[in-house]
């Protein structure tokens, strides 16, 4: 028996998920053996959370949660990876101690410079040019605000097939 030479892509709308989870591990692949050429020390997928805590000037978990839209244990997971590197303390916030805040350290704002320079125009320029003629863009933003006027779960339920 001869397998399809790309199984998931024949599944169509049922592999949709799966499909864009592939793809993203693919750019991000791509992201991180760039970056590991470089020497720099981060994961393509931390670089939102970074970016989140520096333009946030300390955020909560919470507050990582709602800028990033993914789950609170994923957070926990990247910012204990984060501050492992050395890339993020856990501070006490100023008028509520039980309250932690995310802040970036002195070398992840360096990071953070370098790659801005080095790196996120190559990246960007790179997505441009791949996802050219396409508006992918503008229709994974109408796809996000759809999901978020009526979760999937709850379309699966109601769907007629």
């Amino acid at each position: 028996m001869q397998l399809p030479s790309d199984a998931i892509a024949g599944l169509g709308y049922l592999a949709l998920g799966t499909r864009l989870k592939r793809l993203a591990e693919q750019l991000q692949a791509g992201v991180a053996e760039v970056l590991g050429e470089t020497g720099e020390a981060v994961q393509p997928g931390q670089l939102p959370l970074l970016v989140a805590i520096e333009e946030g000037g300390g955020l909560t978990v919470t507050q990582l949660v709602d800028a990033i839209a993914v789950s609170q244990p994923a957070i926990s997971r990247m910012l204990e990876g984060l501050r492992r590197s050395g890339l993020v303390v856990m501070d006490a916030d100023a008028e509520d101690a039980r309250v932690r805040r995310a802040r970036l350290t002195p070398n992840a704002r360096h990071l953070l410079e370098r790659l801005r320079v080095r790196s996120f125009p190559k990246v960007a320029a790179a997505a441009e040019q791949l996802c050219e003629g396409l508006d992918l863009l503008g229709k994974i933003a109408v796809i996000e605000q759809r999901n978020r006027e009526l979760e999937f779960a709850e379309r699966i339920r109601r769907a007629k097939p």
